[in-house]
């Protein structure tokens, strides 16, 4: 499944909410460790064996982690200095003339860097690191590091590097130790904010060991993950690094669901860019919340001034992508057209052509779209770009399908069409389990003449059939050979069908085909049952959660009977 996660979301979810930081939600962290009493009891034994603090730090330590399950620390008053200061200089000063504990040294640097990334903060880091308060601020949360709680240690790893604190120096070398120390210790919040931190700053090996351990605590604790946010930074944060991790995230049974209820009542105050960068993650994530995309529909038709054509692309291209029509699809494409005629022209070759083949998708195009594309100059400009074989591939059969969708679906079309040249017929692929089955199934239908039936065929629609037989008026196979078969680059026989006669195309259905938890086609499927059908076939879809049920061979055969039956008497009574 694609990695591409919803980060987006997480970062909406938070930032427009009132009163809400703007920092990332994994961030706002409160300072005490959410950790069970038995780990401030592990933590006490297992330090009163360390040999290199001393008996009145481990004391302290042990302390702090018991305050940090028990109870709150009590707010003093340097604490409201801290959180009151306006400016690093304030900091500075306070700290200067107060001093204080680890933790709050670890808080004044958190502050320091959220002050230094704010738009109307005014710190200048390269002065910063001269300052000899800010060295101190370093020296002390060098020396009292056992005092710094759970959460204040992970948003200080983030911090530092944000300050220009380089990886060599004591301080943030001691603060990734400390965290890699404590990894079984922290909450599974905690782990999660370091995860987003340490991915970021795996520079060198201290720093990769550390995400790797973070990566493994994870993988152990996985069903402590609840948060949707959390879930989504993640798998956008490491799901190159586990894919165990990322298996067990996706069995997580709603939380799709979850952050689009979250997202929902918030479309209104969303900008352009939030909404078609939310509508492309939950397009490559294969998720269609019918509720959420009727808002971005929505939002577009109220605000498609403040869309810009890449954003307007964006948005054509998720809705194709998962087949989703607004409701109010006459008012919705009314205004895409508006925008898109002016615009279409202007767009670099592939990105037209994407377009063009979504709203083909969605059945839009107009025969203005269909001819930009078809014209043999442009033809030139897609195929001379020097692009990856396998692009170019993909590329000329999404021009093939405009093609069928000019000559199948748009009769008032009278541009050109592509060349013979640009026909794209790949080469037969290692076939799937499915496909496996239903050729073998096939086999077993006709018996010994292995001519009633075709399998793996490219056709000059752009379409792959898997399978293909032509049924007489008595519901018989008859033979292939002789039979004219305009869908084949070489056309087949000159014998028309026979009176009554059908042609059945059968498509195995895969997985990846399907919108996520859904029976629904994506919208490139339906295209392909779509353009079949104008062609004069008979479509059979045989999804893989059926095939799956079919047990025996001869179970098989009879599944393909029956599809194929009902096909055929629906046509009739049509």
């Amino acid at each position: 499944m694609s990695t591409r996660l919803l980060v987006r979301c997480i970062r909406l979810l938070g930032s427009h909410s009132p009163g809400v930081s703007a920092l990332p939600a994994a961030c706002r962290l409160p300072l005490t460790t959410h950790a069970p009493p038995l780990a401030a009891l592990t933590l006490r034994l297992h330090t009163s064996t360390s040999g290199g603090r001393s008996e009145g730090q481990r004391l302290s330590q042990a302390q702090a982690q018991d305050d940090g399950v028990l109870r709150q620390p009590e707010r003093t008053e340097l604490d409201d200095l801290i959180e009151g200061a306006g400016s690093a200089v304030e900091l500075l000063q306070v700290w200067a003339e107060r001093g204080g504990t680890g933790n709050q040294a670890a808080t004044v640097l958190i502050r320091l860097a959220r002050l230094s990334t704010t738009p109307d903060g005014k710190t200048n880091t390269a002065e910063l690191l001269q300052d000899h308060r800010f060295q101190q601020l370093l020296q002390d949360v060098d020396t009292q590091i056992s005092l710094v709680w759970n959460g204040t240690l992970v948003n200080l790893l983030r911090s530092l590097p944000q300050l220009g604190v380089s990886s060599g120096e004591p301080a943030l070398r001691s603060v990734q130790n400390e965290a890699h120390w404590r990894l079984r210790r922290l909450s599974c919040r905690n782990l999660v904010s370091l995860a987003d931190s340490c991915a970021g700053q795996a520079h060198d090996d201290q720093q990769r060991a550390l995400l790797s351990d973070v990566v493994k605590q994870l993988e152990l604790r996985w069903t402590e993950i609840s948060e949707p946010r959390d879930v989504a930074l993640l798998m956008g944060k490491l799901g190159h690094l586990s894919g165990a991790l990322m298996d067990h995230l996706e069995d997580k049974t709603q939380v799709f669901q979850r952050i689009a209820s979250d997202l929902l009542p918030r479309v209104p105050e969303l900008g352009a860019s939030d909404i078609t960068r939310c509508a492309k993650s939950f397009a490559y994530l294969k998720w269609l919340n019918l509720p959420l995309f009727e808002a971005f529909a929505q939002h577009f038709l109220v605000h498609n001034e403040k869309y810009n054509t890449p954003q307007l692309c964006n948005l054509v291209l998720s809705f194709a992508r998962l087949n989703y029509q607004p409701s109010n699809g006459d008012a919705f494409y009314s205004k895409v057209h508006e925008k898109l005629d002016s615009a279409l022209g202007q767009l670099e070759p592939f990105l037209q052509t994407d377009v063009v083949w979504s709203l083909c998708v969605l059945q839009q195009a107009r025969p203005s779209y269909l001819q930009s594309v078809l014209e043999p100059d442009f033809y030139k400009k897609l195929t001379g770009s020097g692009g990856s074989s396998s692009r170019d591939e993909n590329y000329m059969l999404k021009q093939l399908h405009i093609n069928t969708t000019a000559a199948l679906e748009c009769p008032e079309y009278r541009g050109p069409a592509l060349p013979a040249e640009a026909f794209v017929y790949p080469g037969e692929r290692k076939a799937s389990a499915l496909q496996s089955g239903l050729r073998d199934a096939l086999r077993a239908l006709v018996g010994e003449q292995q001519d009633l039936y075709r399998t793996a065929l490219s056709t000059v629609y752009g379409w792959t059939i898997d399978g293909e037989l032509v049924l007489n008026s008595e519901s018989k196979p008859v033979p292939l050979k002789d039979l004219a078969a305009p869908h084949l680059p070489k056309a087949g026989g000159a014998t028309p069908l026979p009176p009554g006669a059908k042609r059945i195309a059968l498509l195995a259905c895969e997985f990846p085909h399907y919108n996520s938890r859904s029976k629904d086609l994506l919208g490139r499927f339906v295209m392909q049952r779509r353009h079949l059908q104008l062609a004069g076939f008979l479509t059979v879809d045989v999804p893989y959660y059926e095939w799956l049920e079919l047990k025996s061979d001869w179970q098989k055969v009879a599944y393909l009977k029956d599809k194929m039956g009902k096909a055929v008497a629906e046509d009739m009574a049509k």
